[in-house]
């Protein structure tokens, strides 16, 4: 089976228990984080600011949906699981991170590129409080038109650091959400979490 934004619900079928100390979110962050390497539990926990028991039933779970299999470096993706990343991983880019504090007052600025969005970001509000409801301190949006432009700031112009631009090379019609939080997990995980929404990905 191809997969594609439409079906991979169907082709991942996790439930999730509202009360579980993980999200959708966290799924799709560990699945891209060991895309790139295998990593074991203890360095997964680490990077992904969760208790090891958490990280544990996840990958019980994952490895029972042939998404995730234990391998001698450590939990690796199967063909399917590497399929799903690779499918989010056309409209969303990695989490960089930029050093622009004096811009945002804020550390640990974390950025995501989102290609081809279904949805739009208007003034930004909705998308930083949903930020912050997941622990972040805040969220900047931008889009890239004929140049790199903040979103939601009306008739004021504010011109953004050029670095953003330089470091992450947007295309036309991009969008650019950068969290920032005092940890760098949590600016992660809000940005991936608000990034998946803007491309209406669900498990």
């Amino acid at each position: 089976m191809k997969i594609s934004k439409k079906n991979i619900k169907e082709v991942i079928k996790i439930k999730i228990d509202p009360r579980s100390a993980y999200t959708e979110t966290h799924i799709i962050q560990l699945l891209r984080t060991i895309h790139k390497k295998p990593k074991g539990r203890t360095a997964l926990t680490k990077e992904l600011n969760l208790q090891e028991s958490t990280v544990r039933t996840m990958l019980k779970t994952l490895n029972s949906k042939n998404l995730t299999k234990p391998t001698t470096r450590g939990q690796a993706l199967t063909k399917k699981g590497k399929d799903i990343v690779d499918t989010i991983n056309t409209h969303i880019s990695y989490p960089r991170e930029l050093n622009i504090s004096t811009f945002t007052r804020h550390k640990n600025n974390i950025a995501y590129i989102i290609k081809n969005p279904k949805k739009s970001i208007t003034t930004g509000i909705k998308e930083r409080d949903s930020a912050v409801r997941l622990g972040a301190s805040g969220l900047i949006a931008l889009t890239r038109k004929n140049s790199l432009e903040l979103i939601g700031t009306g008739k004021t112009k504010i011109t953004p650091p050029k670095i953003i631009k330089e470091t992450l090379k947007p295309k036309k019609n991009n969008i650019i959400i950068i969290t920032f939080a005092p940890k760098k997990s949590t600016s992660e995980l809000a940005g991936l979490a608000i990034a998946l929404d803007l491309v209406e990905f669900k498990l």
